[in-house]
């Protein structure tokens, strides 16, 4: 079943002190797919607060998923994570990627 969240598509047209951040944060914990559009943004589960605070920003209407790491062979731990998917082609567009 498909399921279709919004977002402000114009959060990133023109460049303000608030996206501005958010821009700098995506290009440092996350990135955009190229070839579907995707936002995405992984973060450990203790920075969910993050994620809720861009999320309440951008007025997405999608979830945030929490799930636990792959296996890290290092460690012999697996991690809880927290990760934003937004697909937006005017975000990747706006944001030159």
């Amino acid at each position: 079943m498909y399921k279709l969240y919004t977002q402000n598509e114009n959060f990133f047209s023109e460049p303000n002190d608030k996206n501005s951040y958010w821009a700098g944060f995506i290009a440092a914990d996350g990135g955009i797919e190229k070839t579907s559009n995707r936002l995405r943004i992984g973060l450990s589960i203790k920075d969910r607060e993050l994620l809720e605070v861009f999320a309440q920003q951008v007025e997405f209407t999608g979830p945030i998923t929490d799930y636990t790491s792959s296996f890290n062979k290092n460690t012999k731990k697996r991690y809880p994570h927290t990760k934003l998917n937004i697909t937006s082609k005017q975000w990747k567009n706006d944001l030159n990627t």
